[in-house]
């Protein structure tokens, strides 16, 4: 029917079927035919994009890789490229389009690398845009993940520069490798440039954008991303990060996609991305450059029938207004993009120098990049983007219900409990990084987990092979088990002291258990009754039990870290004396507290206890009453007992002069759990909206963006406390997601 364009392989047409089906047949040039390397790739490739199919994918139909030319048709796609889309209508500066369109990209890849394939050159020219969508093309440089053979020459680099992740110029060094968030980084510089008419490693207009430069932009320097929707501003920072470690899975990215565009998008909404004229026809060239009037080539012979599908000839010569054909992937002839594409063939045909005499020329341009201690310190400067994911991606179907709760790690992820589940979640784009499941027996309680000296202390999973109770060290950065204590009837929770990890065995016993070998460095026992609840400031342990003898109700002992001393025993006598359960909710340096007073309306007391006084009996006990009562955990911090109520109010405790220091409403609907850090509250409302408040006097300081998330708030559950850790702010959300944002700065 009609010759649509050619590229840097071959010549496409426009081809139908007798019944009438449009598809885009590509004949592939007789010098690249002729190459027997080339025919190996071209194989793969077809190989590659006969398995890929998804919504934003377009099918093979048929292909003869073989052939004399070898062929490929696929799917006819009517619509013009994003660079087309950009170039003839402007940038998209409406944030839920872009973020629908993030989405759908982000969809597509996910079927590729399904197959177990890398895309390897996302950008705007390998992406058509279709009425009901995007559609992601060109497997031409597709790699296998599992496959470890090099097709290419030694220090090629395949991909264009500036929508490369920082691995695909320095692959090989460093033992870096291009894998699937190679293309997550060039998801979010597609984003960006649909957003901003450019990379955000090029210079904006007027400013050039030599591919040295650029790649060295890619690797080493900050994106710039001005004018980008604020909306989209995680999405596409995570994407960018140099660590391909550090970016979002796919998943993640489309639940921060679905976040930014407020509401499920429908197939109507993806019309925006039409340029508002008449649509050109644009076709499947899978090299990715895409010429809407095609650019003149001879490729020796056509066949006029091709497993049936017919084509017709079209003009020998279309393109710029002279008659004379345009540069090669340019998309009308126009001198901007001209300049651009030649900067790009004369990059490649450095980099074909640089291959023939051994060396690669991004390696050789990038040699001398900063050592790695300037590299580690550049990564502490650099600001961290926030980000927000949907939890059922990481298999939490309810937070709020199932008591999902995180806290910070000592290498800044984030720890996180599931049940009896345990998962390592990466603080920089919520991906997990390890999980481990833990089975308990029915002789033992859940024990928790504890954090020390690199490990993670957990109840032992049983096995076929380790049948008996006990708790195991799991390594913190691989989620490996490093050691396995047997403890008979452990249970928890687990108490963490300067020196070691405390697990209760039976009812009367402690142990301390060695953080260098699976053995028990010390045991303890109460010396009367059973032990009811173990709370630590780190040098001392005080121990309340409850008493089965003429001991009385209960009573409490204090020992050293280490087990090896025993301080003092102190007993619950009178009726104002405390009565069990006491919940621990913290310490200072010689104080506990704890609540207490339960009356089936929750806790209506805080008592301080200081071991270290002089006396005996309830000399050890100040008690501050709470009205009203309180059924939510309590937190503690610099001497202060916050008590959050449903109701929204704040009970904040001096124990220093055992008074209400304040009580105030906190503004917050659907109050979750606090958490007191530097002087200050956090906590979280049923729209997800991060409050912070003066731990001091109860002002309120801030109010976040709302996260509703994927699911309406319970209001019969509160959600766990946010997690601050270093410069950020974790939050469970109400709507079952987890997300992370700056902390507030507000005074």
């Amino acid at each position: 029917m009609d010759r649509l364009g050619a590229g840097g392989m071959g010549v496409v047409y426009l081809a139908r079927s007798l019944w009438g089906r449009k598809y885009a047949v590509k004949l592939i040039r007789s010098e690249h035919a002729a190459d027997p390397e080339f025919r190996t790739r071209f194989r793969r490739e077809v190989a590659a994009a006969r398995r890929v199919s998804g919504a934003f994918t377009a099918p093979v139909v048929d292909a003869d890789p073989d052939g004399d030319p070898p062929w490929l048709a696929t799917l006819y796609v009517p619509g013009p490229s994003l660079a087309q889309r950009v170039e003839t209508s402007g940038c998209i500066q409406d944030g839920r389009e872009l973020a629908i369109f993030a989405g759908q990209l982000a969809e597509a890849l996910r079927a590729i690398h399904r197959e177990g394939l890398v895309h390897r050159d996302l950008k705007p020219g390998n992406i058509l845009i279709a009425e009901d969508g995007p559609r992601v093309i060109d497997f031409g440089i597709t790699r296998a993940v599992t496959d470890s053979r090099r097709i290419t020459k030694s220090g090629a680099s395949l991909g264009t520069p500036p929508f490369m992740a920082p691995e695909q110029f320095r692959e090989g060094a460093d033992g870096l490798e291009v894998t699937a968030a190679s293309d997550v980084f060039a998801l979010g510089a597609v984003v960006a440039y649909a957003a901003m008419g450019h990379s955000p490693f090029e210079g904006g207009p007027g400013e050039g954008s030599d591919p040295l430069i650029v790649a060295y932009r890619v690797v080493y320097e900050e994106p710039r991303l001005d004018g980008l929707p604020p909306e989209l501003a995680a999405l596409v920072t995570s994407c960018l990060e140099k660590d391909p470690a550090g970016r979002p899975t796919l998943e993640t990215v489309e639940c921060m996609a679905a976040t930014a565009a407020g509401t499920p998008p429908d197939q109507a909404t993806v019309e925006f991305l039409l340029p508002q004229r008449d649509r050109t026809p644009t076709v499947l060239d899978f090299t990715g450059r895409i010429a809407p009037g095609g650019v003149h080539d001879s490729i020796g012979k056509r066949p006029e029938i091709l497993h049936g599908l017919s084509t017709v000839a079209a003009p020998s010569r279309v393109g710029s207004r002279d008659g004379a054909a345009p540069e090669l992937g340019a998309l009308d002839g126009s001198r901007a993009p001209r300049r651009r594409r030649r900067r790009w063939i004369a990059a490649a045909a450095v980099a074909v120098a640089a291959v023939g005499a051994g060396i690669g020329v991004w390696g050789a341009f990038l040699r001398d990049r900063p050592s790695a201690d300037s590299e580690a310190k550049e990564d502490r400067k650099k600001p961290a983007a926030p980000w927000e994911i949907n939890l059922a991606h990481i298999g939490v179907a309810n937070a709020i219900q199932s008591e999902f709760r995180c806290t910070g790690a000592a290498d800044k992820d984030l720890l996180c409990t599931l049940g009896e589940a345990i998962l390592k979640v990466n603080s920089a784009n919520g991906t997990v990084r390890w999980r481990i499941d833990q089975r308990t027996s029915a002789e033992s309680e859940f024990v928790g987990m504890a954090e020390f000296d690199g490990a993670v202390y957990a109840q032992a999973h049983k096995t076929a092979r380790h049948q008996s109770d006990g708790i195991v060290a799991v390594d913190l950065v691989t989620g490996h088990v490093k050691r396995r204590y047997a403890v008979p009837k452990p249970s928890g929770p687990l108490v963490v002291t300067d020196s070691g990890v405390l697990v209760r065995s039976g009812s009367k016993e402690l142990r301390l258990l060695n953080a260098q070998s699976p053995r028990t460095l010390a045991r303890w026992e109460v010396d009367s009754g059973e032990i009811e609840e173990v709370a630590s400031n780190g040098k001392k342990v005080l121990v309340t039990a409850s008493g089965r003898d003429d001991w009385g109700d209960w009573h409490m002992e204090e020992t050293n870290s280490s087990l090896g001393t025993h301080l003092m025993m102190a007993f619950a006598e009178g009726e104002e004396a405390p009565r069990p359960p006491l919940s621990p909710i913290g310490n200072g340096t010689d104080t506990y507290y704890f609540a207490g007073g339960t009356n089936g309306m929750g806790h209506k007391e805080v008592y301080r206890s200081a071991p270290d006084g002089n006396g005996t009996g309830m000399d050890f006990w100040r008690r501050t009453p709470l009205n009203p009562a309180t059924d939510m955990p309590m937190a503690a911090s610099d001497d202060f007992v916050f008590a959050p109520s449903t109701d929204g109010t704040i009970t904040a405790i001096d124990c220093r002069r055992d008074r209400v220091a304040w009580r105030k409403d906190s503004g917050a609907h659907g109050i979750s759990e606090v958490t007191a850090k530097d002087g200050k509250l956090f906590l979280s409302d049923a729209q997800g909206r991060l409050h912070t408040l003066d731990a001091l006097t109860g002002r309120h300081l801030s109010t976040g963006a709302p996260h509703r998330g994927s699911m309406d708030a319970d209001s019969q559950h509160y959600a766990p406390p946010p997690v601050v850790a270093g410069k950020y702010v974790y939050v469970v959300t109400q709507g079952n997601t987890l997300y992370r944002t700056p902390l507030p700065t507000g005074n």
